[in-house]
This record gives structure tokens, sequence and C-alpha cells, in this order.
């Protein structure tokens, strides 16, 4: 069975689902396509999975979703467009994660002015990130490192 059939015999599968969480299953179907034939089909599915829940409010900021975007967006050249365009339907607003990846694909990709901006609208909004900031930290220079703690201190009203 080509990729596409397989994709599309899962999407039947799910117009039967009657619980109140959808990306469950689609995770679990990630999941096991990861361990076929060494996750080959990963890519389409990811892509649909983006496709399905994109529009759906519910799942915007779920951090579960959030992390198959920054999956699927992995898997293409230009990353950053994905990250543009599930940015744009209001996907990750409210989480750490797409922010950090977003930075760091365009810190590859030399945009020099646009990293700094993401980061900063990291910390006006606030957000809580699902790992320590110091996890994500490693590609960041020392001086933006130094700002970033400057601005944690201040935060927590450290000296």
């Amino acid at each position: 069975m080509d990729t596409l059939s397989y994709i599309q015999l899962f999407e039947e599968s799910m117009n039967l689902y009657t619980g109140d969480d959808p990306l469950d299953p689609w995770g679990s179907f990630v999941v096991y396509l990861e361990s076929q034939d060494g996750g080959r089909e990963l890519p389409q599915a990811l892509d649909r999975l983006v496709q399905e829940f994109l529009n759906v409010e519910k799942y915007a900021n779920d951090i579960r979703y959030v992390n198959y975007c920054i999956r699927c967006a992995s898997f293409y050249a230009e990353p950053v467009a994905v990250y543009d365009h599930v940015f744009s339907k209001g996907v990750g607003t409210r989480t750490a994660a797409l922010y950090v990846s977003w930075r760091n694909s365009l810190s590859r990709t030399g945009r020099s002015n646009r990293p700094r901006l993401c980061s900063r609208e990291l910390w006006r909004t606030k957000l809580s990130p699902e790992k320590p900031c110091s996890t994500n930290t490693g590609s960041l220079t020392s001086d933006t490192k130094s700002r970033l703690q400057h601005q944690v201190r201040g935060v927590l009203h450290l000296p």
C-alpha cells in the first residue's frame, strides 16, 4: 500500500472516532509510522495532521500539536515558511516551543534580525516554556544569554 492510501485509510477510520480528543489517535498513528520502514511515511502524515487541525482553536496552543508542527517543519527545505504559516493561523502563539524552533531555523538561514524579533516576542508575551529556558540557550550568543538572564532576574526580582 502506498503512503497516500495508508493515510487515507487512517483518515477514513477517524470518521468513526467518537472520543473528545481526535489528536490522540493521530499521535498514535505517528508513533506507529515511526516504527515502520524507518518512518518513511512520517513527513506526509505530519503534513496531513498539521492541515487537519490547523484551524481548530482547541489545539492552537496544545503543546502536542505545536510539537507536531515543529516536526513537520523539520522535513521542509524551508522550515521558516511552515512556522510563518502556522503562526499566522494562531498556532503556537502562547507556547515557547514554536518560538524557539522558529528562532533557531531563522538563525540557521542567516536572517539576523528576525531571530532577535522572535526572541523579543517570546519574552513580550511571557510564555511558559514546556522545558526550562536554560535547555534552549545553547544556540544563543553570550550577549543574548546575558540579556535573557538579566530579564529573568528582573522578573524574579533577583540581584
